[in-house]
């Protein structure tokens, strides 16, 4: 019996006001596997993370995640995936910690667990010296954003800044801990 792909994508299409930036995609992407999209700036590699995430809805199509349908079901979807867009989108002269602490509350730890869940995943993934900078000037900490919900998958969108092989034990240490449960 094979196991079931972690992301399957169905006949995917979605549209921009003046132009379909994706048109009937359709894959699956394997448990414990690593997958890069290529292809020039516009090509549709952002959109289609962001409709994997939930954060885009398609015209056509399904995305499933871990066996949930996305479209069904977003907000369980966003409990078993991490998720590191280009941008952050917090502001840049709030602190590493005070960022953090905003995903982990987004990610629905409660309050009293987010100070030791920010310190260990900074500590797990060598980084605790960037708990104190300002978040625009510090480089690598938006690696640790996903990690509060010991997501089943991951998704980044670009390399994110600071990725160096410096930063390869975090790579590791996803892909170590994603999909356990899965």
């Amino acid at each position: 019996m094979s196991t079931p792909p972690i992301i399957e994508i169905n006949h995917l299409t979605y549209d921009y006001p003046d132009l379909r930036a994706l048109r009937h995609i359709s894959t699956t992407i394997p448990r414990h596997s690593v997958t890069a999209l290529v292809g020039p700036n516009g090509a549709g590699k952002t959109t289609l993370l962001r409709c994997i995430a939930g954060l885009e809805t398609p015209v056509a199509g399904e995305v499933v995640v871990g066996g949930l349908s996305v479209r069904k079901h977003p907000r369980q979807v966003h409990r078993i995936m991490g998720y590191l867009p280009d941008h952050f989108g917090l502001y840049s002269d709030l602190t590493v910690q005070q960022c953090l602490q905003y995903a982990a509350r987004s990610q629905g730890l409660a309050f009293s667990a987010v100070d030791d869940a920010v310190q260990h995943t900074l500590a797990r993934l060598k980084l605790s010296d960037k708990l104190h900078h300002r978040a625009g000037n510090a480089s690598g900490w938006r690696l640790a954003s996903p990690s509060f919900t010991s997501p089943k998958c991951c998704c980044w969108t670009n390399r994110p800044a600071g990725w160096t092989r410096r930063r390869v034990p975090i790579w590791r240490s996803y892909s170590h801990n994603c999909d356990k449960t899965a």
